[in-house]
């Protein structure tokens, strides 16, 4: 399989995926888990910080769009269709329902579903 280079679709060249991210909702998103530099056991994912849940709704839709954006380029790139495998992108189970996969928000309050 090939290897997809999933941190950098993340930030974006020079970072600039999370600093549009950042400077466009005012919430402060980084990139933690597996492999990152804020390496832990957790799988990797955004971490979305917010002074309320204006900014952190905002920076939630943000990052998914990119997510779905990365989620679409990885299924032509690999032609793995609408199934990921190993190598894909992961979907993290530890995200509340109301959030994208792969997007763990903290501050305000989590988003309401509609």
């Amino acid at each position: 399989l090939m290897e997809y280079p999933l941190l950098e679709k993340l930030s974006g060249p020079n970072n600039a995926y999370l600093d549009h991210i950042n400077k466009t909702s005012g919430a402060t998103v980084t990139i933690r888990g597996e492999g990152s530099s804020m390496s832990s056991s957790e799988k990797l994912h955004f971490h979305v910080s917010a002074i309320n849940d204006s900014v952190l709704n905002s920076a939630v839709n943000l990052a998914g769009n990119l997510l779905e954006t990365i989620y679409q380029d990885y299924r032509v790139k690999t032609g793995a269709g609408s199934v990921r495998t190993e190598s894909a992108p992961p979907a993290p189970t530890s995200a509340p329902p109301s959030l994208p996969p792969g997007i763990i928000a903290h501050g305000g309050s989590q988003p309401q579903p509609p």
